[in-house]
């Protein structure tokens, strides 16, 4: 098993992020790594620099396991389908200009939260039509947010959730003709008693 930890200094990142695909490149014999962070995703159409990767084991310092922001080349994330099981922080996937699935993360059963109480959140994606692989399992301990795919038809791969910690939030999806907020227990779904947090402003 190699273990890989992106704050060490030995891989010379800037808080921890991946930027380009010569960075990405470090992480090939990787098998575990502590926090997975993509943005810009330079020179990079695809994870595969990541495929001996088996667990992601801690979160970055924002309570995120995996981000994947920025990175408009990106068509799914393939690459990392060897990523079996729970991962302990947030899943946070925005602003991805042709991301459009999930693809690549069948094998992860769970997500925790981050700092906001957040599990998922699925931001700002024009591109996907599909979350199915997500592939979740159990009970929710935060929030799921959806927010601005407007592509996003359905929620084909949050049926395995049987219980919502805080409760799913949608905006500006195809799956809804506006704000909606909903927690389930079981089968009965209700509307929300409390609203998420808000998202952070885009970068310009």
């Amino acid at each position: 098993m190699v273990e890989c930890d992106p704050d060490d200094s030995r891989f010379g990142l800037t808080s921890g992020e991946i930027e380009t695909a010569a960075q990405a490149d470090q992480f090939r014999q990787c098998t575990s790594i502590k926090y997975l962070t993509l943005s810009k995703c330079t020179g990079m159409s695809d994870l595969s620099a990541f495929a001996k990767l088996t667990s992601i084991t801690g979160k970055d310092e924002t309570g995120v396991s995996l981000r994947i922001a920025k990175c408009d080349e990106l068509t799914d994330l393939s690459g990392l389908e060897n990523v079996k099981g729970a991962v302990p922080g947030a899943l946070w996937v925005n602003t991805n200009a042709k991301l459009a699935s999930l693809k690549g993360l069948e094998g992860v059963t769970s997500f925790g939260t981050n700092g906001d109480g957040l599990n998922i959140v699925i931001w700002y994606l024009p591109s996907l039509v599909s979350i199915a692989a997500l592939n979740v399992k159990g009970a929710m301990s935060g929030w799921v947010r959806l927010s601005d795919n407007p592509k996003l038809a359905n929620l084909v791969g949050l049926e395995g959730v049987d219980s919502w910690g805080r409760g799913l939030w949608i905006e500006s999806s195809a799956t809804s003709t506006g704000n909606s907020c909903l927690t389930r227990n079981g089968d009965t779904w209700a509307e929300c008693k409390v609203r998420p947090p808000l998202l952070p402003l885009l970068p310009m």
